[in-house]
This record gives C-alpha cells, sequence and structure tokens, in this order.
C-alpha cells in the first residue's frame, strides 16, 4: 500500500467517524505523517502545525487557527473554519475510574474494545479561552463554547454552551436556518466561492450556495 493509499484510507475512516463521509470536501492535504496517521490541510499558520506535528490520529482543516498554550489529545479530528481560543484542552485522555488504578500502573495491552472514540469537533466552531472539551465529544458545526466551559456531553450544531459543565443557553439561528445551512455544506466550497457570498445575509448565503449546488 503506497502513503496515499494509506492517507485516503485512514481520512475516509475519521470522515465516517465524524459523520462526513459523503460530504465532497476537495481536500487539500499539505501535511501527513504516515507514522502518526494525522493531516493537514492547506493555509494553516507554521506556529500551529509545530505545537501539533507529534500528534497521532489528528485531523486538521483548512482555515482553522488556534492561539495556543492548550492542548490537542489523540484521536481528534477538527474541521474547516474554526477558531480556537488560548488555553483550550481539546480530548485530554480520560482516566479509568472504575479500573484497579487511574494513573500508570503495569497491565495487560489494550484491546480494540479499549481504544478511545474520536473527539470531532465541526466546521466553523468558536471555542473560547480555557475550555476543556473532553474525549469522544461531538462538538456539531457552527457551534459556539463559551470562555472557560467543561463540555462533557456532545453540542448541537449552531448552539451556544457555557458554563460547568456547559449547557445550551441559546442557538446562534433559529431551526429553520440552521437546517438550511447545514444542507448547504458551506465549509467544502472552494475559498475563492465562500469569500464572494454575502456573509452578513445568511438566507441569501443559503438560496446562493443553494443555486450553486444546482
Amino acid at each position: 500500500m503506497t502513503q496515499q493509499d494509506q492517507a485516503i484510507r485512514q481520512l475516509d475512516f475519521m470522515f465516517r467517524s465524524a459523520g462526513w463521509a459523503n460530504d465532497n470536501w476537495d481536500l487539500n492535504i499539505t501535511h501527513f505523517d504516515e507514522n502518526l496517521n494525522s493531516f493537514m490541510e492547506n493555509n494553516l499558520a507554521d506556529n500551529l502545525i509545530n505545537a501539533v506535528k507529534d500528534i497521532p490520529d489528528l485531523f486538521i482543516g483548512r482555515g482553522t487557527y488556534n492561539l495556543l498554550g492548550g492542548m490537542l489529545g489523540p484521536r481528534t479530528i477538527i474541521g474547516r473554519y474554526c477558531s480556537i481560543s488560548r488555553i483550550v484542552f481539546i480530548g485530554g485522555s480520560n482516566h479509568p475510574m472504575h479500573s484497579l488504578s487511574t494513573g500508570s500502573a503495569p497491565r495487560p495491552p489494550r484491546t480494540h474494545q479499549d481504544i478511545p472514540p474520536y473527539t470531532i469537533i465541526g466546521c466553523d466552531v468558536w471555542i473560547g479561552a480555557n475550555a476543556i472539551i473532553l474525549q469522544g465529544r461531538k462538538i456539531g458545526h457552527g457551534a459556539i463554547i463559551g470562555a472557560g466551559s467543561v463540555v462533557t456531553k456532545d453540542v448541537p450544531p449552531y448552539a451556544i454552551v457555557a458554563g460547568n459543565p456547559a449547557k445550551i443557553i441559546n442557538y446562534r439561528f433559529d431551526e429553520e436556518t440552521i437546517e438550511g445551512l447545514l444542507e448547504t455544506k458551506w465549509w467544502t466550497l472552494p475559498e475563492i466561492a465562500i469569500a464572494q457570498l454575502p456573509h452578513d445575509d445568511i438566507a441569501a448565503c443559503i438560496n446562493t450556495i443553494r443555486l450553486l449546488r444546482s
């Protein structure tokens, strides 16, 4: 199996885990570590690349930026155009509370069932400073995580959550608009097309993308 075949196979598995398998992403992978199974798309800042270069089973989409000072755990998938503030912890390992030891005591090798699920951050997600997202949680597209929040449960698309534990306090848009935005999958469009959308008129954005898709 060639390096490219391995990359495609691993990315397909990651995207199926995230529920993105049937989306047309037109990926441009510019950084791939075959030993770690880690992928990053184009136009990422050099400081972000250096910060995550040793993390296994990682995907970061284009346009996502991180102000550093936090931590990304292994088996993490982050979509496109996410804004991640300072000192954010995503997907840190859980400790086995009901096992003999919660720490690093010697134990038998892990089985397949012991492998943790992916932590999934959708596209266009804004994560405030000092937030913590526990391992295995899924953050829907367009969600906002308030500063200092501790996310212990999955977050629906376009929800605004805050607190410890984080709870839904509002949604960015009404239900019909959210359904329209999710239908468009605007983050899969070429960047030149996204740049020409009327960003401040959501209804016009949805209608324009529907015409582009037709």
